[in-house]
């Protein structure tokens, strides 16, 4: 009906997160089925992904379930395999929590994000249904901004070209069909399989019999469609087609690269330009601060420049590495959920020079504050209301010993400053936050320079928004979220629980989560040359 309509088929399939999701809805084989959709997709709803705090990233079913589209995708040739995310993740929902659920996807293939949900009402129970609800009503809705921005760059550059994928998993659908003892043993053991090449940061496609079969052998490998695999690896199974034993049994299994890490959390993914450029993203899964040495082997050629591409910002910045031969090695920071994405290029690209020294700080400790913002969950519903405050004097830390507990919205920090002498020929200036609950729209003598949305938080600026030579002013506008309100609001109990749904509930047990808000810790300027 699509192709008829000339409309594109994308979307996802019920409980894709389990392996024998397909046999519990009647689809059969869901690697088939997804390769019937021109852009195969996933579904993350209800914290099935979730920034650890102790326990595994995904709390339920398969960890690499992301890989069942972008195997789908590499298959057929298409080049875009979407997710809708973040269904019944709770209004809470901060912009450090969306990075990890994101960048968790797009270590395992997916390249574009379907944003879960923009609200079914603001009015009444619809407000309550399903949420988190991207309306203007919420607080810090205008950093959205910066969100998008930084999924766009990133979707961007993870189209570029073709996945660099030699290994696949077989996906042992005959014994899942088979039920009982045999399919669990079969999925148990697929999904051990899955798993340990994960942890080994060994990347891979998800293939079945239908692929295997109607493949072709190559120079020692099996393409299909647009895939190409050197390695199949095949789990203890009953029902497995001899087709597909004699397919793996022509493999030489030579891989055309390796890439080697000297920490299990850091996950990546490898891409190749039509021009032979290599596109490497990497992402922090651990829930600390990681200085990586990653080595790509086989991928090297002389000449080759190594460029970090800034999704904050869209800069291109030369970056340091060391060469041996074919191979290379690059040492790259990480916080818990940020990725990097290198482009390793034999082009040369205007950019900025990546060893910008601190010339000098300045620590921003007096404050004025101001509610400049109320988010309200009321009995007709959402509800945002702008303020008009005086500016009284304010200290860092939490809302909760300052407001009402129950006190969602948006608050003014201003402060004022002079450059310091020795910073007079300084060419940018970054604001750091040691701690942010949860984001915040920053000025400087009211002009708009950024906003703060992932930890580390960090802003950077030419110095052309200060005046050298006098008085400034810097307004820091920080943005909890709707959860507080959700929580402590008696307004729900206008509605009977029909009409709130069955999300409700599972929404406020995320929400509890997200109950801060504040300005904490050292507020800092550093002006850099």
């Amino acid at each position: 009906w699509s192709h008829k309509n000339k409309i594109g088929f994308t979307g996802h399939l019920d409980l894709d997160n389990i392996v024998m999701g397909g046999i519990y809805r009647g689809y059969g084989n869901s690697l088939d089925m997804l390769r019937s959709f021109d852009m195969p997709g996933i579904d993350v709803i209800v914290d099935q992904i979730k920034k650890p705090d102790g326990r595994k990233p995904v709390m339920e079913g398969m960890a690499f379930f992301p890989r069942f589209a972008s195997s789908a995708a590499n298959q057929t040739g298409v080049n875009s395999a979407m997710s809708e995310s973040f269904a019944v993740y709770g209004s809470g929902i901060t912009a450090d929590e969306m990075r990890y659920v994101i960048n968790y996807q797009y270590a395992r293939g997916i390249n574009l994000t379907n944003f879960m949900i923009i609200s079914y009402g603001r009015d009444d129970f619809l407000a309550f249904t399903e949420r988190p609800s991207f309306s203007a009503e919420m607080p810090g809705y205008k950093n959205l901004r910066a969100l998008n921005e930084y999924v766009s760059r990133l979707s961007y550059a993870m189209s570029i070209g073709r996945p660099i994928v030699d290994t696949a998993l077989y996906y042992p659908v005959h014994d899942l069909w088979a039920g009982g003892v045999t399919a669990q043993k079969a999925g148990d053991n697929f999904i051990k399989l899955g798993e340990y090449l994960e942890e080994n940061n060994i990347d891979f496609d998800i293939i079945d019999y239908k692929a295997v079969s109607e493949g072709e052998i190559i120079d020692g490998g099996l393409k299909f469609g647009g895939a190409y695999y050197k390695k199949i690896i095949i789990p203890d199974t009953e029902f497995t087609p001899e087709e597909v034993y004699k397919k793996y049994a022509q493999l030489d299994e030579i891989s055309h690269f390796n890439i080697k890490i000297d920490s299990g959390f850091i996950k990546t993914k490898v891409r190749m330009s039509s021009d032979g450029d290599i596109i490497l993203f990497a992402y922090n899964e651990g829930i600390n601060y990681i200085n990586a040495e990653i080595s790509v082997e086989n991928l090297y050629k002389s000449g080759n420049n190594v460029y970090l591409l800034d999704t904050m910002t869209g800069e291109i910045n030369k970056y340091d590495f060391l060469t041996e031969g074919n191979n290379i090695k690059i040492n790259v920071g990480f916080y818990c959920g940020e990725s990097k994405i290198l482009l390793i290029s034999n082009k040369e690209f205007e950019n900025k020079s990546n060893h910008e020294s601190v010339i000098e700080k300045l620590i921003l400790d007096k404050f004025e504050g101001s509610v400049t913002r109320e988010f309200l969950v009321l009995p007709c519903g959402m509800r945002a209301y702008n303020k008009n405050n005086e500016f009284m004097p304010i200290k860092t830390g939490a809302w909760s010993e300052i407001f009402s507990k129950s006190f969602s919205g948006e608050v003014t920090y201003r402060a004022e400053f002079t450059v310091p002498q020795a910073a007079q020929y300084a060419s940018k200036i970054k604001l750091v936050i040691e701690k942010l609950e949860y984001s915040a729209e920053v000025k400087v003598n009211g002009k708009y320079i950024g906003s703060c949305i992932f930890s580390p938080y960090t802003i950077e600026s030419p110095i052309d928004c200060v005046n050298l030579n006098g008085t400034n002013f810097i307004e820091i506008i920080v943005a909890n979220t709707e959860a507080n309100q959700f929580i402590y609001s008696e307004a729900e109990k206008t509605w009977e629980k029909k009409e709130l749904g069955s999300y409700h509930e599972r929404a406020k047990d995320f929400e509890i989560n997200t109950l801060g808000g504040g300005l904490y810790g050292k507020v800092m300027l550093e002006f850099l040359k």
